[in-house]
């Protein structure tokens, strides 16, 4: 801004005189300038320094501006990418229902073998056209790959298809904070990955001083400003720790060591997965909160008054980081703690479970011998010879990893800095003796690997060479198995999912291990619900065909050669079997119920011929009954040891795999009259399955026999679909998994329906064909989803054009400038630039006479 001169009060010189008269024009010159900059642009400022309230203000609103503006690019292409998808899955439902137009013609039992193959080779170019359509792009990217936009999400791989994307959205923002979906994925269009197999076990991480706060809790962590305060019942001393500054377990203990009551000293152990606090002169001592907060109760300690308290179990999250070591229990522990700093040590079993608790810890002086380690199991001590003065911390931990029963750690709390840590030296005195506790649960067999059956291949998978759970989720996911295996949301286990639709998938132990079980994975074990075996049809019994049960004549044959034909036309109850029988063998055959089980019908040959008695049917004999109990209708399927002893089982009532096991290994008939069980009933050691072991040595075959009326035997995978029996040699037995996993998917439903006409499979194709509807409905709820996300995202553009409007007309009224204002400001201007001009004209002619 320029000077203001004053009035002269004199007469004024002719320098003053320019001055002012030169600094009038250049003002009117400077504003001229201006308002034909105003005008040229349209703006009212061009520097923040003209205006800077509005200024300000202008700079939100442009900076607001352009993020509307990139919001509206999000909505175009958003608008673009669903437009094609819908495009996509309109075209997805019309061949659904072409495919399911012309298969309905095959369903009945009198289509023709033409008509059926016609049918096949339809499915098989809708299967195509199909995964064409799931591989679909736009504007470079895949529609139907969920996350995975830049990888192909489906192919083909030994006549099955595999989906190689995720169930997850592609995001953008529509507004501020506002995010929505851009895709549909093939889980939710075509059904890409089955439903989780559900770890059904907590992997139970151990708790670690590196354990970070925010994990405890199964992931609700500790509110990470509180306090908490201990204070001493005999001395009443008081303190109270701050664990604002604390972001792991190691952080909070150390906080809590260096700030005991007055007078006092106390430890802080991790045991089992909490922690446990005491004071070192032995009182009894309370935790309690500091006002309203909660931090001693979230860190599972508020208790007291007590000369011990041990917390609670804190629950740590399971990360990817968490390490295979560490899971499904805690090792036992101890600490070694030693006066000064950088030396003490914390040790633990190298194994989970209780076999070490209770080992005695102490440090020995050698007299000079070299340092050395002693595990006696048989009397529970670890010994560590030290030479004093001389054995430091380190060395310590060093000779104790030496040993494969323990390990050791440095105890960072005690450490001064990270390069003394372990320096300090260690001193043999019997006050530091400790003992180890806290060991729970058992040991991760990581060796023993699973066993995946998929795609009708089998795959074996070991973690031998793993050692966190995220390498492990990597070996799993690496596979050829075709499997999406993740932590699951709870942060307590693993879920496992198959890729490949069109097979079924299971997984299982190998070779008598324990994996899948530990991890909770296992498809088949005793928990498992036979109404979930056979795709949901489950383990009829007998009882569910009693109405249909027909009793058909048979001609019973006697020791001498005598036959007699049993007409069973009006029977219908073992009662009523009894009775015809012994109308019709005329006394030399007795039929009656067995005394000791009443499902039971015994046959008593009174003739004395050289040859057995026999029942036969339609010319084929059915059962030997001369002296020996046959099964009756109430039961299932019938077990024949090695040496011929033959017992009949009745599984009604029977609601899991475990309770199949119970009736077989419990029933009175399995034992061979000495208390000797003839068959152990167990799962699979290898797959899955139920597993019939022989324990008897016998000559004979092992065998699993169906019993008239009864599918149990072939829906429990002991016999054969269409087989009446199935026997072993070998004195073991396994079943066949009927507990069917598989990828819920288009896919599955089409290769299904066409392997089932190839072979003309009634039942198989019913249900496939009952399917297309259900994938049908998925497709249309797909659609409806889509379109209602365009329709919100149209209405989110409308809106936001109007947002935008509004927006621009509140900057135009901070920085544009008012033309018909700027335009006569610029003629006053003009005229007043002249007007000066002129005066200083007329001034500057002015000669010496003018002064006299």
């Amino acid at each position: 801004m320029s000077g203001i001169i004053p009035i002269p009060s004199t007469r004024i010189s002719g320098l003053l005189t320019r001055q002012r008269l030169t600094q009038q024009y250049q003002a009117d010159q400077l504003d001229l300038f201006r308002l034909q900059e105003q005008i040229s642009t349209g703006q009212r400022i061009s520097l923040p320094s003209e205006d800077a309230p509005a200024a300000s203000r202008a700079i939100s609103l442009q900076s607001l501006l352009s993020r509307k503006g990139q919001l509206g690019t999000n909505i175009n292409l958003g608008l673009q990418f669903l437009g094609s998808a819908d495009s996509a899955v309109s075209e997805v439902s019309s061949k659904l229902s072409e495919i399911k137009a012309s298969t309905l013609g095959v369903i009945d039992t009198v289509a023709t073998q033409d008509q059926r193959d016609a049918a096949i080779s339809e499915i098989n170019n809708a299967i195509e056209s199909l995964v064409t359509l799931g591989n679909r792009k736009f504007n470079g990217r895949y529609l139907f790959a969920g996350s995975q936009t830049s990888d192909q999400p489906f192919s083909f791989e030994d006549g099955n298809v595999v989906y190689h994307g995720d169930d997850r959205s592609v995001r953008s923002f529509s507004d501020l904070g506002v995010l929505f979906a851009t895709n549909a994925t093939g889980q939710d269009v075509f059904g890409g990955i089955s439903a989780p197999v559900k770890g059904s076990v907590d992997l139970n991480p151990q708790l670690h001083a590196d354990t970070l706060l925010s994990s405890l809790r199964g992931g609700r962590g500790i509110n990470p400003n509180g306090s908490l305060q201990i204070t001493d019942a005999v001395t009443n001393e008081e303190s109270i720790i701050d664990i604002s500054n604390a972001s792991t377990v190691g952080d909070v203990i150390r906080l809590i060591e260096d700030n005991p009551p007055f007078g006092s000293a106390i430890e802080v152990a991790i045991n089992d997965n909490g922690l446990t606090l005491q004071l070192l002169n032995g009182n009894a001592f309370v935790v309690t909160e500091v006002g309203i907060g909660s931090t001693a109760r979230e860190l599972g300690v508020l208790s007291g008054p007590a000369t011990s308290i041990a917390g609670e179990d804190l629950d740590p999250l399971l990360l990817k980081t968490t390490k295979l070591e560490d899971l499904l229990g805690t090792k036992a522990r101890a600490s070694l703690k030693i006066p000064g700093t950088d030396n003490d040590i914390l040790i633990q079993g190298s194994s989970n479970g209780v076999a070490l608790d209770g080992v005695t810890v102490s440090l020995v002086d050698g007299g000079g011998a070299p340092l050395d380690v002693v595990f006696d199991g048989g009397q529970k001590t670890l010994t560590i010879t030290i030479e004093e003065g001389v054995t430091t911390a380190q060395d310590v931990v060093d000779a104790i990893n030496d040993d494969l029963n323990f390990t050791a750690t440095l105890d960072l709390v005690d450490s001064s800095s990270v390069i003394e840590a372990g320096t300090g030296l260690v001193a043999p005195t019997i006050f530091y003796r400790v003992i180890t506790v806290g060991g729970s649960g058992q040991t991760f067999e990581q060796s023993s690997g699973i066993r995946i059956v998929n795609g009708g291949k089998t795959y074996d998978i070991s973690f031998t060479d793993d050692e966190t759970v995220e390498d492990l989720l990597n070996r799993m996911n690496g596979s050829e198995a075709g499997l999406h295996a993740e932590i699951n949301s709870t942060g307590n286990g693993i879920n496992v999912r198959s890729r490949l639709s069109g097979q079924d998938f299971q997984i299982g132990e190998i070779g008598g291990g324990n994996t899948a079980t530990q991890l909770g994975i296992r498809t088949y074990d005793g928990n498992t619900l036979l109404s979930d075996f056979n795709y949901g049809v489950g383990v009829p019994t007998r009882d569910a065909f009693e109405t249909n049960i027909t009793y058909v004549d048979g001609v019973i044959t006697t020791s001498d050669g005598t036959s007699f034909n049993v007409d069973f036309s009006t029977v219908t109850n073992l009662n009523e079997a009894v009775i015809a029988i012994n109308a019709a063998a005329g006394g030399i055959v007795d039929a009656q119920l067995d005394p000791g089980n009443p499902n039971v019908i015994q046959l008593i040959d009174h003739t004395e011929g050289t040859e057995r008695l026999s029942i036969s049917q339609s010319g084929v004999e059915i059962g030997i009954i001369g002296g020996i109990d046959i099964s009756t209708p109430s039961a299932d399927l019938s077990i024949t040891a090695s040496n011929g002893d033959l017992f009949a089982i009745d599984i009604t009532g029977a609601k899991t795999v475990q309770e199949v096991l119970d009736l077989i290994n419990t029933d009175a008939g399995n034992d061979d009259g000495g208390g000797t069980r003839l068959v152990r009933a167990q799962l699979a050691e290898s797959g899955n399955g139920i597993e019939l072991v022989d324990e008897i040595a016998g000559g004979g075959n092992l065998v699993v026999t169906r019993l008239e009326g009864s599918q149990a035997a072939e829906y429990l995978g002991l016999v054969d679909i269409d087989q009446v029996s199935n026997s072993s040699s070998t004195g073991t037995l396994t079943g066949t998994d009927r507990n069917f996993q598989e990828t819920d998917s288009v896919f599955t439903t089409l290769i299904r329906l066409r392997d089932a006409l190839e072979v003309n499979d009634r039942q198989a194709i019913e249900r496939a064909a009952a399917r297309i509807d259900d994938d049908i409905q998925r497709v249309t709820f797909a659609q409806a989803d889509i379109g209602a996300r365009y329709q919100g995202l149209q209405l989110t553009q409308y809106n936001l054009q109007d947002e935008v409007i509004q927006l621009r007309s509140a900057l135009s009224d901070e920085i544009d400038v008012d033309l018909v204002q700027a335009i006569s400001d610029l003629t006053a201007r003009q005229i007043s630039l002249q007007a000066s001009l002129q005066a200083t004209a007329n001034i500057l002619q002015l000669s010496l006479l003018n002064f006299l």
